[in-house]
């Protein structure tokens, strides 16, 4: 699943001709923080504990590269909680003295700009968030690879 998707950015951001910075893959710290929280459903405090890790992640790096202000694709998915998004943002943004850009990228038929931008582009896209525990609960995850996964 991570590689899918990252290989998915990797080749938009080359075809669109904007850089893009690779982060490390922890998928141990990930297991780490969401420890217990297994068999919790999308929305949960599952969620928001890895909204938290991966917003401020991405924060640090913005400020390491001196970027002043960032924001996250995160909350244009239905399977996302966007006020979890949000706030995970604006917590990674205070402890690192950063503007988080807030938008609902929803509004004004933005999902479904994003759902077109998909097929046009072939983009891979599956029904469940992404994670490892919501694919196992997910009734589509037939769909997608179980060689040698990795949790995103």
């Amino acid at each position: 699943e991570y590689d899918r998707r990252k290989n998915e950015v990797i080749r938009f951001a080359n075809k669109m001709k904007v850089p893009w910075i690779e982060g490390d893959y922890d998928v141990q710290n990930w297991k780490d923080c969401t420890r217990g929280m297994e068999s919790y459903p999308e929305r949960s405090e599952r969620c928001m504990k890895c909204f938290l890790l991966r917003l401020r992640k991405t924060a640090r790096q913005a400020d390491a590269t001196g970027f002043k202000i960032f924001s996250t694709s995160l909350s244009i998915s239905r399977w996302k909680d966007i006020n979890q998004v949000t706030n995970a943002g604006r917590t990674a943004a205070t402890e690192n003295n950063l503007v988080y850009f807030e938008h609902n990228w929803r509004k004004s038929k933005g999902e479904e700009k994003a759902v077109q931008v998909t097929k046009r582009e072939k983009f891979y896209r599956q029904k469940y968030c992404g994670c490892v525990y919501s694919r196992s609960r997910s009734s589509s995850s037939t769909s997608c690879s179980t060689s040698n996964e990795k949790v995103t």
